[in-house]
């Protein structure tokens, strides 16, 4: 059912984006769930509500499950906060110090492709 919804909500994200960035927390939760593929759907959900105001709080929870993630499924959390991150030619970036420290952070990190 989880993964259903969060497929509905992708669908509609395009339309109705305002929506979605409502229930960021409630998608955030779901970043915790035990089945993958409802990770995968959730990642790729709020990476598309990022803005200016919510993408510190984001890509630091984001960035937190990447501490303990293994596999592709780390290497994809990586992927997203750098793409999410330079999205629009880095428009939601508004402190550059901070994404550095975030990109020194994810250097630091073992058993990563990116």
């Amino acid at each position: 059912m989880k993964y259903l919804g969060l497929l509905g909500l992708n669908n509609i994200m395009p339309k109705y984006p305002r929506i979605i960035s409502d229930m960021k927390d409630l998608i955030l939760q779901c970043l915790e769930d035990k089945d993958i593929t409802i990770k995968y759907r959730a990642l790729d959900l709020i990476c598309g509500v990022v803005n200016q105001k919510n993408i510190k709080a984001i890509i630091h929870k984001i960035s937190k499950h990447c501490l303990t993630a293994e596999g592709a499924y780390k290497n994809y959390l990586v992927e997203k906060i750098i793409t999410t991150c330079a999205k629009d030619n880095y428009k939601n970036i508004a402190n550059f110090k901070w994404y550095l420290k975030i990109l020194i952070k994810l250097t630091e990190m073992k058993d990563i492709e990116h």
